[in-house]
Formats: structure tokens, C-alpha cells, sequence
């Protein structure tokens, strides 16, 4: 079933909310704004270096060590001359000393515009020693920190310097790029107000897109809209900390994010950009390839973020060189395979194609300056900014046009379903009405047939209630039960209507034989069972009049396996019947047992020979008598004989014959057997009861057992025929 709320949700806000041709006017509005921001910048940054004095003959000699000596410095030796406008040695790890031309700027202000400088000092030569004028950087004490992003040094306050300033600079393995100017205090507050407008507009586009993506990815519900989102928050932090302004407006002098900062969030912003691109672009189904290196990319990106939190800061350099290769790899592939996808697959990755062709230039420009090997100028210094802030505007695009793109789908999809639904609808109409035509056809005739069932069952239960009557009818009364004996009781409760338990007596002179048998089956099978071993125990012992028990069940054996003509031919026919056969003389209490497969309990409190105690208390124990383990039925052709086992009772004493129904039923808490160590202590402790109460013992804990809520909060319904006789000599 097509669940078309689904998509109409999806649609209706968003058609609501922007219209393409709104999102356009949107788009160009940002661009024209963007680049008008940047273009007057420009303009007002180009007129200011006008006024600036910069410094493009100073010389500087380089040392692997970290060391600052002064007389190193003073040391003419190994100094050279700057060939370019600005020292730029990439990626570089050790000191620097500069010698810094200053005549006729000793009132102005001197600029060293690399905020991410890790130490410095400032000297002035004086009779041939240095004297330090200033001293800047991470490292440093916080009373030594600037104010302004760049580190400031107002000559003006220093009187009778010369010509010549030397400049101690250290750096631990970051992109080395020390442009120096002077400046007078009104070119420098101007400055200020051309750098600070251009940064803030920076954030203004950055913050604009995070909220209005953010509002996106909330309503659409789309991970990689939150992926982008984040990528935008690292890039405008790592933008601050590259400028100077993480620690004035965030972490202040923590070394931890001084050092760390740059390379923590410029792997992070990556590793959101890749999950992004992993999510708009269908490259998974269209390019495993290259859905392959960027998904590895994503994990080596997030791996370096992690270690950089911990990576020994004389190796930081390693993580810094990983996240800019990889940028430049992403940023080399990703413009050829966008450029695939827009060709063949997804229309919708236009903008994003742009945006990344843009990026890409502005940030190679960046990176390359970075590791000198093009000048400094508007493009290369500001490249992350312009080719961000471009990125910002044309991804938003790309999100919004994707998503109008699904809406289009939705929509067109809406209308083929409407009209195969119109079809469908037709169709099923007609197809309703012939079935209706069947249906009530057929309606007759299944009355009819439900009519026959009805009857043919109603004679089959009358047929089993029938047979009820004759199996109760055949069973001894309780009153046969008790004529030779002291007292007695018969728990009898069938699983069906009609039983396989039964049970059997008779009385014979001075003897009285009680049989308790579980026939194979329940239900009509095991009352046929049952009215076979009730006839054959009769015929024996009434007619026959074998006396020993364990005659009476081999010849009942025998007679069983004629009956059901079993063989080795027939092995397969397993029917048979479990008993327990006890004869008692009542002139001298000596009781016979005979068991197939079945055992009897006797509770008494004497001892009794033959007879294995199970249970006891106090005052009486509780005998099991062993039976033969062998059913009656037949086994094979060399089953053993069965035996008996003769034992002396007195009066008072308790004998129980039972089939396996009680101790096997369901039911408690657990929904397990009773089993048949709780059934003896039942039969133990209500043994010195009445047999009356005896009885109603086992029935009610019985019903309480599967009346009982069980963990599996199902009905527990009685699986087998229950028969419990016991008897007091």
C-alpha cells in the first residue's frame, strides 16, 4: 500500500514555505550581497595599503632549534636577503631571526599580521647588544597578550631606536607566513574597521546559512542536512581561530586549544563535509567507488580529529600536513565526480557542483599560500572566507533544489497513484459485484454445509457422551472400592469426555485386587484401551483365577498382544497400557504389588521391608514400590517376565496407585509440571486426613496449580487423564 500522507506531508510545507522562483530571488540577492561585501572590502583594503608602509628589504636566516639566543641574532652570519614581499616558508618547524629595516617609522605602530604565532621578541640594536622592546605569542604569559588579533607593537613608546629592529620568531610546525607593515594609529584604527566588517560580514553569512539549514534539516528530518550544518560550525570556529579571535572570543589562554584548535576543527569540519557529500549525492548505488574513498576518507578524517585531542604536540605537525592533503585530494576529486552524478544521475547536484568549483579555487589559493608557493594578496588571504561564504549560499541552494526536486517527484507520483487508484477503483467495483454474485451463492451452500457439520457433530458427541455413560457404568462405585477395606477415595477426572485412565477391583475370598492402568491415548482411542484391559483383567482373575500378580500381568500381556495382533512384523504398533496391580489379603494385611512401568506409595510409620522410603516426617514415611520396567503391550520377543514384590502391612496404613496425569500437569507461576516430589508430599502430609479430605486436597491443588497466573500469561489447559486411588487397610 502506498502511504501518500507521507509524501503530501513532506510537500505541502515546504510549498508553503519558499517556491523555487522565491528561493531564486533569495539566491541572487545573497550573491550580489556577498560579492559586494567582498569587491568594496577589497576596494577600502586596497585604498588602505596605499598608506601602509611595508618592508620588503629586510634579511632572515632560519635554525632547526628552538632555542632563542641573542647572540645568534647579533651574529651577521648566515642572514640573506628577502626576495619576496612577505617571508613565507609553508610548513615549518624551528626559529627565525629577522633584521627589519625601520628608518622613519620609529613613531608608527608595527603590525605582525600572523595571529597564530607561537612565540616572538622584538629588539632594537644598542651599543652592539640587543635590548628587547616586546615580546608576543601563545607561549607567553597572559599579561603579555594583545588585544588585537594581530601582534601590535607601538614604537612610539620606545625613545632612541635605531635604524634596525631584530625579530626572534619561533614555530612548532604550522604554515609559516609572516607579512610585517607599519602603520600610522589613524591608518591602523581605519584598519580595524575594514578587517572587522569583513570577518563579521564572513560570520553573518555563515550563521545565516547554519539557521536556515538548520531550520531545513528540523522540518525535512534529513541527517545529512544536520551533517552540513555542523560542518558549517567548524568551519566558521576554525575561520576565528585562524584569525586570531578563537582565543579573544572562546578558549582566551588555554595552550591546549591554542595549539590544538586549527587541526581539531579543521578535521571536523572535513569529516562533516564528507558525511554531507556521502548524503546528497546518490554515489552509493551510481558510484561505489567513489562512494568507497570518500566513506574510507570520512573514517582516516575522523580518526585524525580524534588523535589530534591527544597527539604529542612536537608531532602535531603530522596530523596538520594529513588534514591538508586530504582537503586537497577531496577537494581535487570531488569537482569530476559531483560533475558525474550531475551529467547521469541527479540533476539536482548542479549547485553543488558550483559550489564546490568555487571552493576549491578559493581554498587551493588559500593552501598554497599556506605552503608558499603563491604570493599574498586579496584572493589567497581571504580565499577560505570568499570561497566559503560562496559555498554556504550555493549548498543551500543545492539542499533546497534537491528537495524541491523530491517534491516535484512526490507530487508527479501523487497523481500516476491518483490515477491508478481512478483505475484501480473501477476495476475493483466490478469485480466487487461478481464477487458479491459468488459470494452469495456460495453463502447458500456453506449454510448448507454448515448445517451438516453441525449435525454430524452434534451425532458424534452423542456418540462420546454415550460412551461416557458406559465407561462410568463399567468403573467400580467408591462403595466397591471401600468394601474390604478400611476407607478409600477415586480422583477421576478425564482430559476429553471419555477416559484411557481406568481403574478396576475385584474381591475374591480373603483377597482384593485393585488395578490403576494408563492406556496408550486419550480420549476415544484410550477409552477403547481401556475397555480391552478392563474385559481381559476380569477374564483373568474372575474366570481364569490366576492369583499371583505378576501371572495375572504376563498372561494380561499376552492376552493384549493377541488382541491388538502385535508382532515383530508390527513393531510399530505401541499400544499398550501403564498399571499398578495390588492384591491384599485381608486375613493377614500382606499385600502383593505388581507394576508395568507404574509404582504404588505406601505411608505408613513402620518400617517396611521391601519397600524403598522417598519422603518422611516426623511420625511416617512415605515407601515407593518399585514396578517392572516394561509396559503391558508387546516389546520384543525376549521381555523378561514380571516380577512381585510381597510386603506386610498392619492397619492404618495407606496404599496410593495412580497414573502419570497428576505429577505431569502444568501449571504455577513457572506454567511447569507438578512432578512427583510435590505430588508425594501431598499424598505424605494429608495421609492422617480423612480420604474424603484426602481427595479434595489433590483437587483444589490441583485447580488452584492451573488457575495460577504463569510468566507466559496463557491459559493452562490439562494434557493428560488424571487418575489418583488410594486406599486404608
Amino acid at each position: 500500500m502506498v502511504k501518500t500522507f507521507s509524501i503530501t506531508k513532506l510537500c505541502i510545507p515546504f510549498e508553503r514555505i519558499l517556491t523555487l522562483r522565491t528561493v531564486n530571488k533569495i539566491g541572487r540577492l545573497a550573491m550580489f550581497i556577498v560579492a559586494l561585501v567582498f569587491i568594496a572590502l577589497d576596494s577600502y583594503g586596497t585604498t588602505l595599503s596605499e598608506n601602509e608602509v611595508k618592508v620588503t628589504t629586510y634579511l632572515y636566516k632560519t635554525s632547526a632549534s628552538y632555542k632563542l639566543s641573542v647572540e645568534d641574532g647579533v651574529n651577521e652570519h648566515g642572514y640573506k636577503k628577502l626576495e619576496d614581499p612577505v617571508l613565507n616558508l609553508g610548513f615549518f618547524k624551528g626559529s627565525v631571526w629577522l633584521k627589519i629595516p625601520c628608518k622613519g617609522v620609529q613613531h608608527q605602530l608595527m603590525l605582525i599580521k600572523h595571529p597564530l604565532l607561537d612565540f616572538g621578541v622584538l629588539y632594537h640594536k644598542n651599543d652592539g647588544s640587543l635590548t628587547e622592546i616586546s615580546r608576543f605569542g601563545d607561549e607567553i604569559a597572559k599579561d603579555y597578550h594583545p588585544t588585537h588579533r594581530y601582534p601590535t607593537i607601538d614604537l612610539a613608546q620606545h625613545d632612541s631606536l635605531s635604524d634596525t629592529l631584530y625579530l626572534f620568531v619561533l614555530n612548532r610546525g604550522e604554515q609559516f607566513y609572516l607579512p610585517i607593515q607599519f602603520e600610522e594609529s589613524e591608518t591602523f584604527l581605519k584598519l580595524n574597521q575594514y578587517e572587522y566588517p569583513l570577518m563579521g560580514g564572513y560570520i553573518g553569512i555563515l550563521v545565516f546559512a547554519v539557521l536556515f539549514n538548520l531550520f531545513i534539516a528540523v522540518v525535512l528530518k534529513e541527517k545529512h542536512v544536520f551533517h552540513y550544518c555542523f560542518y558549517l560550525v567548524c568551519l566558521l570556529i576554525l575561520q576565528l581561530s585562524l584569525n586570531g579571535l578563537g582565543s579573544l572570543l572562546f578558549w582566551g589562554d588555554s595552550n591546549w586549544f591554542l595549539n590544538r584548535a586549527n587541526v581539531i576543527f579543521s578535521s571536523a569540519s572535513i569529516f562533516f563535509l564528507l558525511n554531507f557529500t556521502i548524503g546528497f549525492l546518490p554515489i552509493k548505488q551510481h558510484l561505489p567507488k567513489a562512494y568507497l574513498f570518500i566513506n574510507s576518507a570520512k573514517y582516516l578524517v575522523g580518526i585524525n580529529a580524534v588523535l589530534s585531542l591527544f597527539f604529542p604536540l612536537e608531532h602535531l605537525i603530522v596530523l596538520i600536513i594529513f588534514i591538508n592533503a586530504i582537503t586537497f585530494v577531496f577537494g581535487i576529486t570531488i569537482i569530476p565526480i559531483s560533475y558525474v552524478v550531475y551529467k547521469n544521475y541527479f540533476k539536482e547536484a548542479r549547485y553543488f557542483l558550483l559550489a564546490f568549483s568555487m571552493l576549491v579555487i578559493c581554498v587551493f589559493a588559500f593552501v598554497l599560500r599556506n605552503i608558499g608557493l603563491i604570493p599574498d594578496n586579496f584572493i589567497s588571504e581571504n580565499g577560505l572566507q570568499i570561497g566559503s561564504s560562496v559555498e554556504a549560499v550555493l549548498l543551500t541552494f543545492a539542499i533546497i533544489d534537491k528537495f524541491k526536486g523530491f517534491r516535484e517527484q512526490a507530487i508527479e507520483r501523487l497523481h500516476e497513484i491518483t490515477d491508478i487508484k481512478e483505475k484501480a477503483n473501477v476495476i475493483l467495483e466490478e469485480q466487487v459485484k461478481t464477487r458479491t454474485a459468488q459470494l452469495e451463492n456460495s453463502y447458500d451452500k456453506l449454510a448448507l454445509q454448515k448445517r451438516i457439520v453441525e449435525e454430524k457433530n452434534k451425532e458424534i458427541t452423542e456418540s462420546i457422551n454415550y460412551g461416557e455413560k458406559i465407561q462410568k457404568a463399567i468403573l467400580p462405585s467408591l462403595h466397591e472400592i471401600s468394601k474390604k477395606v478400611s476407607s478409600g477415595f477415586v480422583f477421576f477426572k478425564p482430559k476429553d469426555i471419555v477416559s484411557g485412565d481406568f481403574y478396576w477391583v475385584s474381591h475374591k475370598g480373603r483377597y482384593s485386587y485393585y488395578v490403576v492402568a494408563d492406556c496408550t491415548g486419550h480420549g476415544v482411542p484410550g477409552a477403547f484401551m481401556s475397555m480391552i484391559g478392563n474385559t481381559l483383567l476380569s477374564q483373568i482373575i474372575n474366570k481364569e483365577n490366576i492369583e499371583q500378580p505378576s501371572d495375572i500381568l504376563n498372561q494380561l500381556r499376552e492376552e493384549v498382544i493377541q488382541a491388538l495382533n502385535q508382532s515383530v512384523e508390527k513393531v510399530d504398533r505401541k499400544d499398550g497400557m501403564d498399571l499398578a496391580l495390588v492384591r491384599i489379603n485381608h486375613v493377614n494385611n500382606e499385600v502383593v504389588f505388581s507394576g508395568a512401568n507404574n509404582p504404588m506409595y505406601i505411608v505408613s510409620d513402620q518400617n517396611i521391608e521391601n519397600a524403598i522410603i522417598d519422603v518422611s516426617e516426623e511420625d511416617k514415611g512415605l515407601y515407593k514400590v518399585a514396578p517392572n520396567k516394561q509396559p503391558i503391550g508387546f516389546q520384543t520377543d525376549d521381555s523378561p517376565p514380571f516380577q512381585s514384590t510381597a510386603l506386610q502391612l498392619k492397619k492404618g496404613d495407606v496404599l496410593y496407585l495412580f497414573t502419570d496425569g497428576y505429577p505431569d500437569q502444568f501449571g504455577g507461576p513457572k506454567g511447569k509440571k507438578v512432578k512427583y516430589k510435590k505430588f508425594k508430599q501431598l499424598l505424605l502430609s494429608g495421609s492422617g486426613d480423612s480420604m474424603d479430605e484426602q481427595k479434595v486436597i489433590l483437587e483444589e491443588f490441583l485447580a488452584k496449580w492451573m488457575e495460577e497466573e504463569n510468566i507466559y500469561e496463557e491459559e493452562i489447559f490439562q494434557i493428560d487423564d488424571i487418575c489418583v486411588v488410594g486406599l486404608r487397610i
